[in-house]
């Protein structure tokens, strides 16, 4: 999975292969072909890999401490910023596979996409309630706000600018959007 990774990140989701995969890895092409037995399956555990990666080691990680509403989400967005600098290939497949609007890339998205910003909306609500984010915004439009902030967010990072300019960034724009 991991060489997957890296091809799929370096090739893009349209033309990875199970070739490349082998080569890189240094197994035979039969090798590959057991774990994917065809170029839709290679493609899905990979989608589900940086589906797992996101919601479960970045999302649920920075959602578990004990924070405020707006804390909890900038913690989000800079475990988001974090997880580039130490898996790369996972953000960059992410960022192809959320602009990639076909066929079934786009269905596959569409379902991460819906449990991210259910998850962030419940926090959203939470901090409503809690009189730490304005109740005037809707829990849905500010999460697709959130989720939305990772491309800019990923296109800082990979242009190199720093992880004060990002959190500063977002801190800027987090605070002033959610501010009781």
């Amino acid at each position: 999975m991991r060489v997957a990774l890296e091809v799929f990140a370096r090739d893009g989701l349209g033309f990875a292969r199970h070739a490349e995969i082998a080569k890189e890895a240094g197994v035979a092409l039969a090798t590959v072909f057991h774990y994917f037995p065809t170029r839709n399956v290679l493609v899905a555990d990979v989608l589900e890999e940086v589906d797992r990666f996101f919601i479960k080691d970045v999302m649920e990680t920075a959602m578990a401490r004990e924070q405020s509403a707006p804390e909890a989400i900038l913690a989000l967005l800079m475990g988001f910023a974090d997880s580039i600098d130490r898996f790369p290939s996972h953000a960059q497949i992410w960022l192809e596979w959320s602009s990639s609007v076909r066929d079934e890339i786009w269905k596959s998205y569409l379902s991460f996409y819906e449990r991210a910003t259910s998850y962030i909306a419940q926090i959203v609500e939470h901090g409503i309630g809690a009189e730490t984010i304005s109740a005037t915004l809707d829990p849905m439009d500010v999460a697709r706000i959130v989720v939305g902030l990772a491309h800019p967010i990923a296109h800082m990072k990979f242009s190199g600018r720093s992880r004060e300019t990002i959190e500063h960034t977002m801190v800027s724009l987090v605070g002033q959007y959610l501010k009781p």
